[in-house]
């Protein structure tokens, strides 16, 4: 099985760590890689490990008792967005919990303010979880953890316990439980000195007797007597240093991870050291086995000496299984990324977009094809409101998108530059503003792609504000969104309605595109000065708003959408279906119209054959398709011309009962023949056709329609769906693929 008994879904524990749990110094926090796999509303962490000894079994005895209730919580902030089924095709309105959960931090926060514990004891009680050793049940909201993050509380117990801040047994716990996660670099240290711990080029040494560890039976003498091994590999601008238990030698299901790892980190580095400072790295697995609930957790600490980094490492917890070995080695490259963050001063307070949704993106630049931040696509999706800055692992797409638009250097820089900055340059840079619109607007679309070249879908949520109706004229629709928010709306304009609209709007860019067109990024426009709906349903519309006209602000920018004008609009549904062209009366009008031009040669003689049909649904689309209309024209003298046409269009339509409109008509192809007794020729010319207009009388089987002064044309009703034809095989032509 090899890395399946690595389950990086259910808990790989990454830490980036300089500085032990007690030894004190400058620390600082950099990362949490979490799980790319859970990103809906929750994710469900369990654990089958039930609480560990009583007091008088263990001195390190968790001092945690059962919690039969949840924290008491204020009611939660919800929106309502529209979502598109992409595998039914269904639109539907949805409740979104904006105020998920995401970290441990939070609910060990959630739980002070309930009054379910103190800080020690919730820090305890998270940390405890996350190695398996306390159930869920003891945790309440500990289930609806989405990224399972670790570094704010291993931060904070630190603190505690640097600090003495409290009950000294409950602190002893706490550290116990602390430096499980995060042994301390002199530890490491002393391991790699013990004699026989360096496997030289990957010979085995002697493996000393070492078994996996209960974390209530862990002391920290079991790092320095003989229990790791150690791999390594020397670059020419890092050392890489890999510590795992010995007993992995022994077991086929883990042995190959120090080696894996240690590739890993490699490929990462190689990548990165032309994007930024790169240096020594220490990883080490936990001498545990009990890790068995469902979050990755991950945390990010580093020492530093006059502000400078000199040392990053990666902690790890093996567990039962693996998700997949491709997912575990773009983790390394997530950590590895958050080291060169340190060495190359990328790290502040607040800057989770950059610090992690950089790491995600940076990620993926060395594993392009193993898309483990695809995960994250969803939590993007329903923070329709939330800033770009104010987000995390999910920010990495908007990474991507500007990479996409220059390179993965440029993004490196921009790091570097917002880090001196404080986090706002970017909002200082020219082209900002546009490029944020186009970058929804691509969401939107469909057409944001991903590093290796794949697509990412397009987006299915947006916000949704009230309908347009037949009394709304002089109405305001009043849109409030934040300024860096990938912000997208949708409004809905009832049935049988003409409708004038204006933006009143005086900052941000604005886009809008009928739903069903809205992944043609050409249908993107302004707001629609007029808006027709349907005969039988609403129309609905979406819409991006954006703003980035300042820094990282989060300035509420207001659009105003004003309804000038509604009214009825006369709807015929006489008119849906397909009808077939009636070649006789068509001939009527040719006749006619040559007639008032000059007239026909003498003797000359024509008639029709093949098929013309139009398709008008309720959606005001019209479908226009000559499959072999053929004019046969003999002229005496002169013998037999035939002018053979091939060709599909679609447009739209508005019809009131008594005038039919044709507009924005355009060709898919138009392919015509041309045999003439001198010899034949094709031409094939796609492209926009003239609309047309005209009254007409409609029934049950004929549709009649008159242009001016010209005889009347007659459609009949036909049992047959037009499709659009494929595209063409040959990009030198417009015919049609027939395959």
């Amino acid at each position: 099985m090899g890395l399946q008994t690595f389950r990086r879904g259910a808990a790989v524990v990454l830490t980036l760590a300089a500085i032990g749990a007690c030894s004190g110094g400058d620390s600082e926090v950099a990362s949490s890689q979490p799980p790319a796999t859970q990103v809906d509303d929750s994710a469900a962490s369990t654990s089958a490990t039930e609480p560990s000894t009583t007091a008088a079994e263990s001195s390190t005895e968790p001092t945690t008792e059962p919690i039969s209730a949840p924290p008491t919580t204020t009611p939660r902030e919800t929106t309502t967005q529209l979502v598109l089924d992409p595998d039914t095709g269904e639109v539907s309105e949805v409740e979104v919990d904006l105020d998920q959960p995401t970290t441990y931090a939070e609910v060990v926060d959630a739980g002070i303010d309930a009054g379910l514990w103190d800080e020690v004891e919730g820090l305890t009680r998270a940390l405890e979880h996350a190695i398996g050793v306390l159930p869920s049940e003891q945790v309440p909201g500990v289930d609806e953890i989405i990224t399972g993050e670790l570094t704010d509380i291993l931060v904070r117990a630190e603190d505690l316990i640097r600090d003495s801040t409290g009950d000294a047994a409950a602190l002893a716990v706490l550290d116990q439980r602390t430096s499980l996660i995060m042994p301390s670099q002199e530890t490491l240290d002393q391991i790699a000195e013990q004699p026989g711990a360096i496997r030289s080029g990957f010979a085995r040494s002697a493996a000393p007797a070492c078994a996996p560890v209960h974390p209530d039976d862990w002391d920290s003498q079991a790092w320095v007597e003989g229990c790791y091994q150690v791999v390594e590999r020397d670059l020419t601008d890092a050392t890489l240093r890999v510590f795992y238990p010995a007993w992995y030698d022994d077991d086929g299901n883990l042995s190959s991870l120090p080696i894996v790892t240690l590739g890993a980190l490699e490929k990462s580095i190689t990548t990165y050291r032309d994007l930024g400072r790169v240096g020594d790295i220490d990883v080490v697995f936990s001498a545990t086995d009990t890790v068995e609930n469902k979050s990755s957790l991950a945390s990010a600490i580093a020492s530093r000496t006059n502000g400078i980094a000199d040392q990053c490492r990666i902690s790890l917890f093996p567990v039962a299984s693996a998700d997949s070995i491709d997912e575990f080695e773009q983790t390394i490259a997530h950590e590895a990324w958050h080291c060169v963050q340190y060495y190359d001063g990328m790290i502040f307070a607040d800057g989770d977009w950059f610090v992690e949704g950089g790491a995600e993106f940076f990620s993926n630049v060395v594993y392009p094809s193993v898309n483990d931040e695809h995960g994250w696509l969803r939590k993007f999706e329903v923070g329709v409101e939330t800033p770009l800055h104010q987000m995390s692992y999910e920010a990495w797409i908007w990474w991507q998108y500007l990479s996409n638009e220059f390179s993965p250097s440029f993004v490196a820089d921009l790091h570097r530059e917002m880090y001196g900055s404080g986090g706002t340059a970017i909002g200082a840079l020219e082209g900002y503003e546009v490029m944020l619109h186009d970058f929804v607007a691509d969401f939107v679309a469909g057409v944001v792609v991903d590093q290796d070249g794949s697509g990412l879908g397009r987006a299915r949520h947006f916000a949704v504000r009230p309908p347009v109706v037949e009394t709304d004229e002089g109405r305001e629709i009043v849109i409030t969104y934040t300024s860096w928010a990938p912000y997208r709306w949708s409004v809905s304009y009832d049935k049988e309605l003409r409708v004038l609209q204006t933006d009143a709007s005086t900052r941000g860019t604005r886009s809008m595109a009928e739903w069903k067109s809205r992944a043609d990024r050409a249908a993107w426009k302004g707001v629609f000065p007029e808006i027709r709906s349907t005969c039988t349903k609403p129309k609905v519309y979406g819409g991006v708003a954006t703003d980035a006209s300042t820094a990282t602000s989060s300035d509420l920018i207001e659009f105003k959408l004003v309804i000038d004008l509604v009214e009825k609009a006369e709807c015929d549904p006489c008119l849906l279906g397909t009808w077939s062209l009636d070649l006789d009366t068509f001939e009527e009008l040719i006749k006619s119209a040559s007639a008032s031009g000059g007239g026909m040669p003498p003797g000359a003689t024509f008639e029709l054959e093949g098929a013309y049909f139009i398709s008008l649904d309720e959606e005001s689309v019209v479908l226009e398709q000559r499959d072999n209309l053929t004019i046969v024209a003999s002229v005496a003298g002169a013998g037999t011309i035939r002018i053979t046409i091939n060709s599909f269009a679609n447009g739209t339509y508005t019809a009131d009962g008594e005038s039919l409109e044709v507009s924005e008509l355009v060709e898919s192809f138009n392919e015509v023949s041309v045999d003439v007794p001198f010899g034949a020729n094709t031409f094939s010319f796609p492209g926009a056709v003239d609309g047309a207009a005209g009254t007409y009388t409609c029934d049950e089987n004929q549709l009649v329609v008159t242009t001016g002064t010209n005889p009347s044309i007659t459609w009949v009703r036909v049992d047959k769906i037009l499709t659009p034809p494929k595209a063409p095989t040959d990009p030198n032509t417009a015919a049609p693929n027939d395959d």
